[in-house]
């Protein structure tokens, strides 16, 4: 519940800031550009490989590739210190019609055709009869497959046509949501544009990979406002980056392809919350998973979130609130890096251990000038933190009065104010 604290108590949504601590630029993100094939290099370097927003993959040895798609790879040397190189290979020209002599073709053949925004596309399989229901499953799992590996890409709906059940002809007739693919087209390469200029101004060569995530997650957060589910484009990323709207799918899209793009594998969790379906993260941090729903830490209008709430969360806490399969999913059990132990790498949070802690930290309150701060005040049990008497003391440290959130997890109180 977020309130108002003063001479009136009045709820109202209070304004959370949270920045990340600046740190030293570095020239993180090499872009090679256009080529045809890349070798990349490992040598001693732990080094993740990401495929248009896909999982990020470790890579042990030298790798040559040769798929089309935009690709990140994140490397890490033995000083701690990162650097990420991305590269495209361009798409092939148009087919008239694709010959499929086995049906793993179908993948790379879809993605191209959803990467390019195909309106109609032409298949002869050449080995094999097919049931009018088979072919149906055959592309709608290929289809489904496809939108949950690579964030970027999206269809409204499709339809499938069918002309024989031996060698048949089959003919897929693909909409987008936005019927202007001129847009479709300007929209993905300012995407691109937005993805690496926004990878080169809030990532640094010597963040870890948790202040990486968070630096993403808090970009996000401030940029992306939670929107009506009226638009199509607000499940897709253009609609989060390009007019700053999406619904929940668009925000785990957009998180993902960050987060795998700076070497942080990440996926999506599709379930339901709140008894609707929805859409959030599984991401990987210290070799350990973690759910992480953007959607439901950024709940006003002001992009601010309730980070702790919903940030690198356990399965236990999640199913509160989330229900998904678990068996489609690796387990999210560790605790340490919850947001509630995650090491103090953002401005203005704080964490409060004990009376003396807390003391000190007024003290230093007192003397700084800053208007929006963020406590985790921890053993609760022990310490049996009083919410009201903590409020009394801030309004009286402030001089003036404060909007606040606060909440109970973990055996901490966790207090949001701005004044």
């Amino acid at each position: 519940m977020k309130k108002h604290y003063g001479l009136r108590l009045i709820g109202i949504l209070m304004i959370l800031v949270c920045s990340l601590a600046v740190q030293v630029k570095a020239n993180v993100l090499k872009n090679v550009g256009n080529v045809n094939t890349y070798t990349i290099q490992v040598g001693d370097k732990e080094t993740f490989l990401s495929r248009d927003g896909s999982l990020a993959a470790p890579i042990t040895t030298s790798t040559n590739v040769t798929l089309p798609g935009t690709y990140y790879v994140t490397q890490k040397d033995k000083s701690g210190e990162i650097q990420i190189t991305c590269f495209t290979i361009p798409a092939p020209k148009v087919n008239q019609v694709w010959y499929i002599e086995k049906n793993s073709q179908l993948e790379e053949i879809l993605k191209y055709g959803l990467d390019t925004y195909q309106e109609e596309m032409t298949f002869r399989f050449e080995n094999g009869k097919y049931t009018i229901d088979t072919m149906k499953n055959l592309f709608s799992n290929q289809l489904d497959t496809l939108v949950m590996k690579y964030p970027k890409l999206y269809y409204s709906q499709y339809k499938l046509t069918v002309y024989g059940e031996r060698n048949p002809k089959v003919v897929l007739k693909l909409e987008y949501g936005v019927q202007d693919k001129s847009r479709l087209t300007k929209d993905s390469v300012q995407v691109d544009k937005m993805i690496n200029n926004t990878i080169s101004s809030q990532i640094t060569s010597k963040m870890t990979e948790v202040e990486r995530e968070w630096k993403l997650v808090d970009y996000l957060a401030r940029k992306i406002t939670y929107g009506t589910n009226k638009a199509k484009t607000e499940h897709m990323m253009s609609g989060a980056l390009i007019d700053t709207v999406a619904v929940c799918d668009g925000y785990a899209k957009s998180l993902m392809y960050f987060l795998n793009s700076v070497g942080i594998p990440t996926q999506i969790v599709e379930g339901m919350a709140d008894g609707i379906p929805h859409a959030w993260n599984l991401v990987k941090l210290g070799g350990n998973y973690y759910h992480v729903d953007l959607t439901w830490g950024d709940q006003d209008s002001n992009h601010i979130g309730q980070y702790y709430n919903y940030i690198n969360e356990k399965d236990s806490y999640m199913e509160l609130s989330h229900i998904w399969d678990k068996t489609k999913y690796p387990k999210a059990n560790n605790n340490a890096l919850l947001s509630i132990n995650t090491p103090t790498i953002l401005e203005g949070v704080y964490r409060v251990e004990t009376k003396q802690d807390w003391d000190n930290l007024k003290k230093q309150f007192s003397k700084d000038k800053m208007r929006e701060r963020n406590i985790i005040f921890s053993n609760l049990s022990m310490n049996k933190w009083s919410l009201d008497k903590i409020l009394q003391e801030i309004v009286q440290l402030a001089q003036d009065e404060i909007y606040y959130s606060s909440y109970y997890k973990y055996d901490c109180l966790v207090l949001n104010y701005k004044y």
